[in-house]
């Protein structure tokens, strides 16, 4: 998955993308494991905490705010979200064409390559 710049920053495991602009964040799993659902915690700059779930039976994206700081303004946690969800099969990464707006119990649709 792929943040964009200007949207959350993640505070681990980021590689930055010159070319989209974004920075990279890893869902680890096994898309062929037992595991319906591989979940990964995003903790942002801005002291936010979302809960990034990637259902593979379901093949959905979902994304849950599950701390926002309290000395955050109204207009901060309004701030718009734009992901790119990228997968790697056999060493090329394949994304979606468009980056998506997610928010707090927002989905997606995704079409896994396994």
């Amino acid at each position: 998955m792929y943040i964009q710049s200007d949207s959350l920053i993640p505070m681990y495991d980021i590689k930055y993308s010159p070319s989209l602009d974004a920075f990279k964040f890893v869902l680890w799993g096994e898309g062929k494991s037992i595991q319906r659902k591989i979940s990964v915690s995003l903790f942002t700059r801005n002291s936010q905490e979302w809960l990034i779930e990637l259902d593979i039976i379901r093949q959905r994206l979902t994304t849950r705010c599950v701390r926002m700081h309290t000395s955050i303004d109204e207009n901060q946690q309004q701030q718009i979200l734009k992901w790119k969800f990228c997968q790697n099969l056999h060493g090329q990464e394949r994304c979606t064409n468009n980056w998506e707006t997610l928010d707090h119990g927002a989905s997606i649709q995704v079409k896994l390559l396994m």
